[in-house]
C-alpha cells in the first residue's frame, strides 16, 4: 500500500482528493480516478498519483505560459512541484500567476493532518513573494510614472521578510503560527499588506507562500497643522525601510504646542534578524533636550518564552500649566530614568491563554526649578528619587480578528478581541537610593465585551500610583475607557467612545486637559484643565471607495464631542460641560506612511460661546494613527 499524498492548492486546474480506509479518489478536470488501498497494488496507486500530478503540471504550465507575455512588474509567479520525496522537490514545474495582493484570509486548516498520529504535516518550501509599491497589472497604476517609481524604489530584502516569520522549512505545520506571522508582517511600517497561504501539499510536506507589498518608504515629512487656534508644523525627511533592511531613520524640525525642536530617530524592530529591537531618539529643543535609548528583545510572539529590556531616558524641558487655553505657570524639570527587566512565560500555553512574569528595576530622578517667563505652580514640586525593584504578572489570549474599515480606510487591520491584564508591584526604599519609601502599584485590565460581524465593544481600566508607608497616595491615576463600534454597512459605521480620568495627590505641575488636541474639537487647545476629566465622543464614519490617483483614500465623519475637566488649582478655568458638533475629512495614503490618517475637522461649539477665546468655529488639521 502506498502512503503518498499530493495536493496542489490555488491552482487554475482544480484537483480534489478524498481518501477513506479502502480507497483514494482524485478528481481532476471533472474526471474521477480511484485506487483500492485495501489491495496491495502499490504500482497501481503510484501510477495513479503520478499521472494526475503530471496532468496538473501540463495544464497549469500551459496556463502560466499563456499569461507570461502579459505579466506586469506588479505580478509574482509561484512555482510548485509535486514529487514523491519532499527532500528532492524544487520549484520548477507548477506555476501560478498572482496579479494583485488579496486581503488575507485565515490560513487553511489541513484536515486529517497526519497519516500516522506521530507523523504530522511538516512545512516544506517557504516561498517569499515581494510585490512592489505600485501594481502595474491594474490599468490605473500601469503608467510611466508609477513604473519609474517601482524601478527607483529599493525593495525589502527577502531575508528581512523571512526573519519576521515564526516558522521555517521542516517545522510542524500550524495554521495559528502562519496567522501570527502574517500579523507581525502587517505591523511593519515598510509593508502595506501581507498574506501567508498554503500553495501545495505533497508527501506530508506543506509548501507555503508569503506575499508582501512594499510602501514608498523614503518620504519628506511636511505637515502644517492648525489645532485649537495654534499653528503647528513639521519639516523633515524619513525612510522607514533604509536600503530595504526594515530599519527606520528620520530627521525633522518640529513645532508643537510647547516647543520647537529638531528630532532625530533611528529604529530597527528586528536588528539583523536577531529579534532584538533598537530605538534611539534625540531632541534638540528650544527649552532643553531629550535623549532616549532602548534595547530590548520583546515577547515578539505569543509562544515566545523569554524577553528583556534595557532603556535610558534623559529629559530636560519646560512644562506649562494651562487654564482657559492660556499658559498660567511654568516649571523646568530634569528627569533621568533607567529601566531594565527580564520576563518569562509561565509553564506551557493553556489553549489560547498565555501568562508571563517579569522582574525589573526602575531608577528615576526628578528635579524641578522655576523659569524666568512665568511663575511656578504653587507649591513647587519637591525633588524626588525613586529606586525600586518590581515584579509583575500579566496575561493575554490568542484572539484576533482581521477586518477592514474600522480605524483605517480600506486597509487590513488586526484587532485584538481577547482579554489582557497586568499586576505590577514595586517597593522604593532609601537604602536603594530613593528619597523616601513608596509602594508603586500598576494595575490594568482590558476586555472585549462583545465581538461579531457588526459589533465590537471593548473597555479598559487601569490604576497607577505611589503609596507611602502611612497610606498617603501620590500621583494616583485611575482611568477607564470604553469604545463601541457598530458597523451599519461595509463602508459605514458608528462609533461611541467614552473615557473617565480621576487623580488623587497629583503634583501641581501635572493636569488633565480638554479641548483641541485632547477632545472637544470646537475649543482651543487645553481650554479646560483639572485633576478630574470625563469625555464622550460619538462619530458617524464613511469609508468611501474613492482612491485618488491610486495614492490617497478618502473618508468622511460627522461627530459630537462632550466633556468636562475640573478641580484645577489655577484661576481662570472655565466651568461646565464643553460640547461641540462638526464634520471632518479623512485622507489616508495607500502607498506611503501607511497607517497615518490626515484629519481636517470643522467644529462648532455648542456651549461657552460667550467665553473669551471661544470662536464661532474651529478649523483643525492634524495627522493621527487612526480614523
Amino acid at each position: 500500500m502506498v502512503e503518498n499524498n499530493c495536493y496542489s492548492l490555488n491552482q487554475p486546474s482544480a484537483i480534489m482528493v478524498s481518501r477513506t480506509r479502502q480507497t483514494i479518489t482524485i478528481t481532476f478536470a471533472g474526471v474521477e480516478f480511484r485506487a483500492d488501498l485495501m489491495q496491495n497494488d502499490s504500482r497501481h496507486t503510484t501510477i495513479l498519483l503520478l499521472s494526475v500530478c503530471l496532468l496538473a503540471s501540463i495544464s497549469t504550465a500551459s496556463a502560466s505560459s499563456a499569461n507570461e507575455t502579459g505579466k506586469g512588474q506588479g505580478e509574482a509567479t509561484t512555482r510548485v512541484k509535486c514529487v514523491d520525496d519532499p527532500a528532492h522537490s524544487d520549484s520548477s514545474v507548477f506555476s501560478r500567476t498572482r496579479s494583485h495582493l488579496l486581503l488575507p484570509d485565515s490560513p487553511p486548516q489541513i484536515k486529517d493532518t497526519s497519516t500516522h498520529p506521530s507523523d504530522p504535516w511538516r512545512i516544506g518550501h517557504v516561498l517569499i513573494t515581494r510585490l512592489p509599491v505600485f501594481d502595474t497589472s491594474q490599468p490605473q497604476e500601469n503608467n510611466a510614472l508609477y513604473r519609474w517609481a517601482n524601478r527607483l524604489h529599493v525593495m525589502t530584502q527577502e531575508d528581512v521578510v523571512r526573519n519576521e516569520l515564526l516558522f521555517q522549512s521542516g517545522d510542524p505545520y500550524d495554521a495559528n503560527i502562519l496567522s501570527e506571522s502574517a500579523r507581525l508582517l502587517r505591523q511593519r511600517d515598510h509593508l502595506s499588506d501581507a498574506t501567508i497561504q498554503v500553495i501545495s501539499v505533497c508527501n506530508e510536506a506543506v509548501d507555503i507562500e508569503v506575499v508582501t507589498r512594499d510602501v514608498w518608504s523614503f518620504t519628506p515629512e511636511v505637515s502644517f497643522n492648525r489645532f485649537g487656534g495654534q499653528d503647528l508644523y513639521t519639516i523633515g525627511m524619513r525612510d522607514t525601510n533604509l536600503f530595504g533592511t526594515g530599519s527606520e531613520w528620520s530627521i525633522a524640525i518640529r513645532e508643537d504646542f510647547d516647543r520647537r525642536s529638531v528630532r532625530t530617530v533611528v529604529e530597527d524592530e528586528n536588528w539583523r534578524g536577531s529579534r532584538v529591537a533598537v530605538s534611539l531618539l534625540y531632541d534638540d529643543n528650544d527649552d532643553g533636550r531629550h535623549a532616549f535609548t532602548r534595547i530590548q528583545q520583546p515577547f515578539y510572539a505569543l509562544n515566545t518564552r523569554s524577553a528583556w529590556l534595557v532603556s535610558q531616558d534623559n529629559l530636560h524641558r519646560e512644562t506649562g500649566q494651562y487654564a482657559g487655553g492660556t499658559k498660567r505657570s511654568s516649571i523646568h524639570e530634569d528627569i533621568y530614568e533607567t529601566r531594565l527587566w527580564y520576563g518569562r512565560a509561565i509553564g506551557e500555553r493553556q489553549r489560547d491563554h498565555i501568562v508571563r512574569w517579569k522582574a525589573g528595576w526602575v531608577y528615576r530622578n526628578e528635579s524641578f526649578a522655576t523659569t524666568t517667563d512665568l511663575p511656578a505652580p504653587t507649591p513647587l514640586p519637591n525633588d524626588q528619587v525613586l529606586s525600586y525593584p518590581w515584579i509583575s504578572l500579566e496575561g493575554l489570549a490568542d484572539r484576533f480578528a482581521v477586518i477592514t474599515n474600522l480605524n483605517q480606510i480600506q486597509r487590513t487591520e488586526d484587532i485584538y478581541v481577547g482579554q489582557s491584564w497586568r499586576v505590577r508591584i514595586g517597593h522604593s526604599h532609601p537604602s536603594l537610593g530613593a528619597t523616601r519609601q513608596h509602594w508603586v502599584v500598576d494595575l490594568s485590565i482590558g476586555q472585549t465585551l462583545h465581538h461579531s460581524a457588526r459589533t465590537l465593544l471593548q473597555h479598559r481600566a487601569s490604576a497607577f500610583g505611589k503609596v507611602t508607608t502611612d497610606g498617603h497616595g501620590e500621583d494616583v491615576l485611575l482611568r477607564y475607557r470604553v469604545r463601541l463600534h457598530q458597523r451599519q454597512h461595509r463602508n459605514r459605521s458608528w462609533l461611541l467612545a467614552a473615557q473617565f480620568d480621576w487623580s488623587d495627590g497629583l503634583r501641581p505641575h501635572r493636569q488633565f486637559s480638554l479641548g483641541g488636541l485632547n477632545g472637544a474639537r470646537g475649543f482651543s487647545n487645553r481650554f479646560q484643565t483639572g485633576t478630574r476629566r470625563w469625555q464622550i465622543t460619538t462619530e458617524h464614519r464613511w469609508f468611501t471607495n474613492i482612491h485618488f490617483l491610486n495614492l490617497v483614500r478618502v473618508g468622511y465623519a460627522a461627530f459630537l464631542d462632550a466633556g468636562h475637566a475640573w478641580r484645577s488649582p489655577l484661576s481662570g478655568n472655565p466651568d461646565g460641560t464643553l460640547a461641540n458638533v462638526g464634520v471632518g475629512l479623512r485622507l489616508a495614503s495607500s502607498k506611503s506612511d501607511v497607517g497615518k490618517v490626515a484629519h481636517i475637522d470643522l467644529a462648532f461649539p455648542m456651549t461657552h460661546q460667550n467665553e473669551p477665546g471661544v470662536q464661532d468655529f474651529e478649523l483643525t488639521a492634524t495627522i493621527k494613527n487612526s480614523f
